[in-house]
């Protein structure tokens, strides 16, 4: 076997070698691979002309440079021993990219440099273990490739009392809103004091929403922005005159909505140092109002310039409170307070019943228990943690759903205690469900049994006389009233006179005579009775 003198290129000093030009002093591009490049001229002819539409002067002298900077590009270099080599890095979200360089004569140069490992991170790692590596601060970065990333990351200056000097001038801030059938939305545009900064933010509103009510929740939003900015001086523009003349006290708040918005951007203001709401045209706020039409156009690429925003709710809803169970008031609070401090109630009597209780309760760590002789201490619960405990014990694991009195009894087995035991299982059981579905058939009566005094059909007759009435036909404005016990039978007769002859014949024609003579009569004692 014989090698090919020609593809042999083994103690080459300069030449060609993979596509590459090699000398004495680096590695340089081939030129015949850009050759294409170098031989590309400008457009001459009409018809050359007319594919770059819009090309001028500037745009030759532009694509000449390029073609300058393309036909030489930088020598790879190699590293020698004892090099101090230099690394830059930048990274972004899709990648991460490094240039390694070293300097000759004051000018870097990248170096070619080909790994002997396979890219991953744990690998790279153990392989630079061998290497002396130091890492020093950053210095003065020579290598274009890295100022736009240097420059985007650089932190904003800071003044002599250690905020932003940007955050204390004074930050403009324009609002609008919008609405149209496809809902309502508003636009927050974010100056900086020397105009470098532009922060849109477009709000699209998930609720019914008045114009008056979508401009004060864009001022809201607008400030709590602010706020988030650490932002200490701000001006906001808006072009409602309603709502910058309710903010400023020269509009009344007749409604109530119009009122919890104004008084919440009045606590906002609070918490800057200068916060000034300027009432403008709206030709002068018509980038704002622009902006804010934006967000019903679902116009691709949008979010990508400007932040957008869903609101779901209003920024006037009452938030629900939320008890503190850990410290709720109960019933144990007196009886702890007197156990560990030894306080009493003002209330003489309310003092009196604690220290007659406090006896039979103890504390052990921190939790009260109820001293018993034949049982174990018994655990006190509060109301929130009793309703849990008998809904346990009654249907849950090991429940079974026993009545009330067992169910108390178990309660107490389990260590349990707090002083409405029987009242609460009671009630417990009588709304439980399943007790009620498939509990035994109670043949009891609902309610306790009425006792009946008469046994007898028109035994037994209550009479009465009711007056006064109004006088009709006759004189008459008195009625004597009869009503029979067992029946509830009544029998009413008018009169003109209250006299004893009148209701001796009214007992007489209206009970005698039609249902035998009774038993017993009741009256309340009335004078026109006596000898009826």
């Amino acid at each position: 076997m014989k090698l090919n003198p020609e593809k042999c290129v083994f103690g080459v000093a300069s030449g060609k070698f993979l596509g590459f030009m090699i000398t004495h002093w680096g590695i340089e591009a081939n030129p015949d691979k850009i050759q294409a490049l170098a031989a590309m001229e400008s457009p001459k002819t009409k018809k050359e002309v007319q594919k770059l539409t819009g090309r001028n002067e500037e745009c030759d002298k532009a694509f000449q440079e390029l073609k300058q900077t393309l036909e030489s590009p930088p020598i790879l270099t190699k590293p020698k021993p004892e090099d101090t080599l230099h690394l830059y890095l930048a990274v972004s979200q899709s990648a991460v990219s490094g240039i390694l360089v070293k300097e000759v004569n004051r000018a870097q140069q990248p170096i070619y440099y080909k790994p002997d490992v396979s890219g991953r991170l744990l690998k790279w790692a153990i392989e630079l273990e061998e290497f002396d590596i130091e890492f020093k601060p950053r210095p003065s970065i020579k290598v274009q490739a890295l100022a736009n990333f240097i420059a985007e990351l650089t932190p904003r200056p800071q003044g002599p009392d250690g905020s932003s000097s940007s955050s204390t001038g004074v930050w403009q801030i324009f609002v609008d809103r919008a609405s149209n059938s496809s809902g309502s939305g508003a636009e927050i545009i974010i100056i900086s004091p020397d105009t470098f900064i532009d922060i849109q933010c477009a709000l699209r509103f998930e609720f019914e929403v008045t114009n008056n009510e979508a401009e004060y929740e864009a001022v809201i939003i607008a400030m709590e922005l602010a706020i988030n900015l650490k932002l200490e001086n701000i001006k906001i523009y808006s072009d409602s005159q309603l709502v910058v003349g309710q903010i400023e006290g020269t509009f009344d708040r007749k409604d109530e909505p119009m009122s919890l918005y104004c008084s919440k951007v009045h606590n906002l203001q609070r918490k800057f140092k200068s916060c000034e709401i300027v009432k403008i045209t709206r030709a002068e706020n018509c980038k704002a109002n622009a902006l804010s039409r934006l967000v019903f156009m679902g116009i691709d690429g949008l979010d990508e310039t400007v932040h957008v925003r869903i609101v779901t709710e209003p920024s006037i809803n009452k938030t629900v409170s939320v008890m503190d169970i850990d410290n709720e008031p109960s019933w144990m609070d007196p009886i702890v307070d007197f156990i560990k401090h030894d306080n009493l109630p003002e209330n003489p009597r309310a003092a009196r019943s604690i220290r007659s209780k406090a006896p039979r309760y103890c504390m052990i760590e921190g939790i009260l228990f109820r001293r018993s002789l034949t049982l174990p201490y018994l655990r006190c619960l509060k109301s929130s943690k009793s309703s849990h405990t008998l809904e346990e014990v009654h249907e849950g694991i090991c429940g079974n759903h026993q009545e009330a009195r067992a169910l108390t009894f178990k309660h107490i087995r389990y260590g349990y205690y707090w002083p409405t035991m029987k009242k609460d299982t009671h009630e417990y059981v009588k709304k439980c469900d399943k007790c009620q579905r498939f509990g035994n058939m109670i043949h009891s009566p609902a309610e306790d049994l009425t006792s009946i005094s008469c046994t007898t059909l028109f035994e037994q007759w209550g009479v009465d006389i009711l007056s006064p009435f109004p006088i009709t036909r006759g004189q008459l404005k008195f009625v004597a009233v009869a009503i029979e016990y067992f029946t509830k039978w009544v029998e009413a007769e008018p009169l003109a006179t209250i006299s004893k002859p009148k209701l001796r014949t009214f007992i007489w024609r209206s009970i005698i005579c039609r249902f035998g003579i009774p038993k017993v009569l009741i009256t309340d004692n009335g004078r026109q009775f006596d000898n009826a």
